[in-house]
C-alpha cells in the first residue's frame, strides 16, 4: 500500500498526467490521468481501517456543484463526470492524506521544486520564466511555497538545509510575484519561530544576486528580472510590470455578474474563461468563482473552510509551525488561482492541513485527559 499511496502522491503533486501528455501525447496522457482515479479507489477500497467521510469538503462539493447545476450551460454528461472525479478525490483522497506522513509529503513538494531548477535540462526553455513539470511558472510557484513552508517543520540538519535551498531557488526562477511575496511573508513569521532564521532570508538574497548576475547564461525572462531589479532600486515606471495588479483588474470584469445573481450565481463554469463566459478569461479566483457560479451559501462554505484552517494552524503554530504556514500560501495562491475543483493538488493539500490539525486537536486532547487523571 506504501508503494501504491507514492505513486497517487507522484502522480498528483508532480503533475505526471500533463507532463506525459507534453510528451507522449494526449492519448497516454488522458490513461494515465484516469489511473489517477483508479488507483485513488483501489487505494481506499484494499485499505484495513476507513475513517468518516471528509464532512466539510464533501459539503463544499455538494454546495458548489449542486448549486451551480441550476443555472449552467455546460453540456451534464461532461459536468457529472467532473464532478463525480472531485468527489473521488475528497472521499478517497482523504483516506491518502491521513497515511502520509509531514516527511513523506514534504519530499514530494520537493521534488516538484527541483524540476523546476532542472527545467532548462528537462524541456526546452522558450519563456524564460521556469516552471518544471508544472507548465505555468504560477503553479510552479505554489508547489515551491509549500514545499518551502513544509521545511519549518524540521528543526535543522542537512534534509532541512537542501530542501529550504531547493524549494527557494526553485521558487525564486518562477519569478512569480505570489511566491516572492509569500517566500518573504514566511520568512518574517520565520522569526517567530527562531531569531536564527534570519539566515534563511539572507541566503536567499544570496540567491537572488546570483540569478540577476546570470540571468543570459540561465537564459531567464530579462524583462522580468529587469521589472524586479527596478522594483528594488525603487523605478516604479520600469517596475510597472509588478506594481500594476493585473489579477484585480480580471476579477473586477466579474463583479457585475457576481451583484446581478448573488444568490444562486451563473452556473458551474461561467467565471472560468472560455466560449459561455462572460469575459474572455478565467476570474483567477477561487473564492470568486464558487461566488460567481454558485452563490452565497456555497461561498461562506468555502469559506469558512479555509477560516476554520487559517485559525487552527496558527493556534497550533508553536507545534507546528509549517501548517499555518501551508495555509497561509494556499490561501494566497487560491485568491489568484480558480482552478480548486480541477486542480487536484489544491484539495489534497487542504485535506492534508485538515488532518494534521485534527491530529493535534485529538493529541490535545488526550494530554489533557491524561493530566486530569494523574491529578485526580
Amino acid at each position: 500500500m506504501k508503494i501504491l499511496k507514492y505513486i497517487i502522491l507522484a502522480l498528483i503533486v508532480l503533475n505526471i498526467p500533463e507532463v506525459i501528455v507534453r510528451n507522449l501525447g494526449s492519448a497516454m496522457g488522458t490513461i494515465s490521468s484516469y489511473a489517477v482515479f483508479l488507483l485513488l479507489i483501489i487505494y481506499y477500497l484494499f485499505l484495513r481501517e476507513r475513517g468518516a467521510l471528509n464532512k466539510p469538503m464533501l459539503l463544499i462539493a455538494v454546495s458548489y456543484y449542486l448549486i451551480s447545476s441550476f443555472q449552467s450551460q455546460w453540456p451534464l454528461k461532461e459536468f457529472a463526470f467532473l464532478a463525480i472525479k472531485f468527489f473521488i478525490i475528497v472521499i478517497t483522497g482523504y483516506e491518502l492524506v491521513k497515511n502520509t506522513s509531514v516527511r513523506e509529503f514534504s519530499y514530494f513538494f520537493a521534488i516538484g521544486s527541483l524540476t523546476v531548477i532542472l527545467h532548462p535540462i528537462l524541456f526546452a526553455n522558450d519563456y524564460g520564466r521556469y516552471s518544471g513539470f508544472y507548465f505555468n511558472p504560477n503553479s510552479a510557484g505554489f508547489i515551491a511555497i509549500i514545499s518551502f513552508a513544509l521545511t519549518f517543520y524540521y528543526q535543522k540538519g542537512l534534509i532541512k538545509t537542501s530542501k529550504t535551498l531547493v524549494s527557494s531557488v526553485g521558487g525564486l526562477m518562477t519569478f512569480s510575484r505570489t511566491f516572492v511575496v509569500l517566500w518573504v511573508l514566511l520568512n518574517l513569521l520565520s522569526v517567530k519561530i527562531s531569531i536564527k532564521n534570519v539566515k534563511i532570508f539572507i541566503y536567499g538574497i544570496a540567491v537572488v544576486i546570483f540569478i540577476f548576475s546570470t540571468k543570459e547564461v540561465l537564459q531567464l525572462n530579462t524583462k522580468r528580472i529587469n521589472e524586479f531589479e527596478a522594483l528594488i532600486n525603487n523605478d516604479k515606471t520600469a517596475a510597472k510590470g509588478l506594481t500594476q495588479d493585473s489579477r484585480a483588474d480580471t476579477w473586477s470584469l466579474y463583479y457585475d455578474k457576481i451583484y446581478d445573481k448573488p444568490f444562486f450565481g451563473n452556473g458551474y463554469h461561467f467565471f472560468q474563461g472560455g466560449h459561455i463566459a462572460s469575459a474572455g478569461v478565467g476570474v483567477h479566483n477561487s473564492f470568486l468563482m464558487v461566488m460567481g457560479e454558485a452563490g452565497i451559501i456555497a461561498f461562506l462554505i468555502f469559506t469558512f473552510y479555509f477560516i476554520y484552517l487559517l485559525i487552527y494552524s496558527y493556534r497550533y503554530f508553536d507545534k507546528a509551525p509549517h501548517l499555518f504556514m501551508m495555509t497561509i500560501g494556499l490561501v494566497a495562491v487560491l485568491m489568484a488561482d480558480h482552478g480548486f475543483f480541477y486542480h487536484h493538488v489544491f484539495p489534497i493539500t487542504a485535506m492534508w492541513i485538515q488532518y494534521q490539525i485534527k491530529a493535534l486537536k485529538d493529541n490535545f486532547k488526550t494530554e489533557e485527559v491524561t493530566l486530569t487523571t494523574q491529578l485526580t
